[in-house]
């Protein structure tokens, strides 16, 4: 008897733990390290949806997190094709930091391991743009950490539904991106370039760094500008040349790399034009004695591409101020 009893208080614990798994892996809930999402995602087969916050002094991220963020029936469905990640910077996290004199050894440890992953908090959300951004920060990446969407209209969305409805429809965007990244390496020379412009007009602008190790690589790719789209990286690669420059203090060397990209015959009207512009906002980097140069490199960039919105509302207008100043 006390055997059978046994048998029966073990199946019941068996069947209660089975319970408690069963629901556990039913259960999306949000986590907060970087690191471990990305793990996660290409575990599987996910992406990542990042939700950066100050949730105790921004009210819009408290806002979307009750709203629509924290409602079980958005983190069941979103946790379907996404793993939520949430890095948040309240106060009162930080705050928890500060131990009492008299802090017990495990306070001190839990107290370092949140200030361990506040700090590798901040910096990926450094590292992907965050921190130049208005919170909440909600961005959709792929399993390798490209960004395919950067959600910055919150206000549009009024309930968990229609925020879901919006995030599933851009995953065929992290789905090219991703199909684009597996085909690219595959590819050489000129069919090479095409696949590397696709993919950089695939990614947000606020975000095309993150694949500038294969934009720098279309000029040299593509030396005859088949795909058209060669001016575009040669002042990618200008600019970093000349900010590296600029910070050499060598300014008529940053003048001389845009110089050089509008003698390629590569660049179209409007790119040419923001080159003129850039040669005279470095000439005005060395000051008035430069008056000059930087009213010829004006007028030419205006006179490229007269009728261009740049040409109306920033250059013309940048001109005229100059031009005041040289009458005084």
């Amino acid at each position: 008897m006390k055997r059978i009893n046994l048998f029966f208080v073990l199946v019941a614990i068996l069947s209660f733990l089975l319970l408690v798994v069963s629901c556990d892996k039913g259960t999306t809930t949000w986590i907060d390290d970087y690191e471990t999402a990305i793990e996660l995602a290409k575990d599987q087969k996910k992406d990542v949806l990042l939700f950066v916050t100050g949730e105790d002094w921004d009210s819009k991220s408290a806002e979307l997190k009750t709203n629509i963020f924290g409602t079980r029936s958005f983190m069941d469905k979103a946790g379907k094709n996404f793993v939520l990640t949430q890095l948040d910077f309240s106060n009162a996290l930080y705050e928890t930091l500060e131990l009492p004199e008299n802090a017990t050894d495990e306070e001190r440890v839990k107290a370092a391991e949140l200030e361990t992953r506040l700090e590798k908090n901040a910096n990926v959300a450094m590292e992907l743009n965050a921190t130049s951004m208005a919170l909440p920060v909600v961005m959709l990446l792929t399993s390798d950490g490209y960004v395919y969407s950067v959600i910055d209209n919150v206000d549009n969305f009024s309930t968990a539904e229609s925020y879901l409805d919006y995030i599933n429809a851009q995953k065929k965007t992290g789905e090219k991106i991703t199909e684009l990244l597996k085909t690219v390496d595959s590819k050489e020379g000129v069919e090479k370039a095409k696949v590397i412009d696709e993919l950089y007009e695939t990614i947000p602008a606020s975000h095309r760094y993150l694949v500038s190790d294969y934009a720098i690589l279309v000029p040299e790719l593509d030396p005859e500008n088949e795909t058209g789209a060669v001016g575009k990286y040669e002042i990618l690669l200008a600019y970093t040349d000349a900010i590296n420059l600029i910070n050499g203090n060598d300014p008529e060397g940053a003048i001389k790399v845009f110089l050089n990209v509008i003698e390629s015959g590569h660049l179209n009207e409007e790119e040419t034009q923001e080159m003129y512009y850039q040669i005279a906002y470095f000439y005005n980097l060395q000051g008035e004695a430069y008056l000059d140069d930087i009213l010829k490199y004006l007028q030419l960039a205006i006179e490229i591409a007269p009728d261009s919105k740049v040409a109306k509302e920033v250059i013309q207008p940048t001109y005229d101020s100059f031009i005041q100043l040289k009458n005084q």
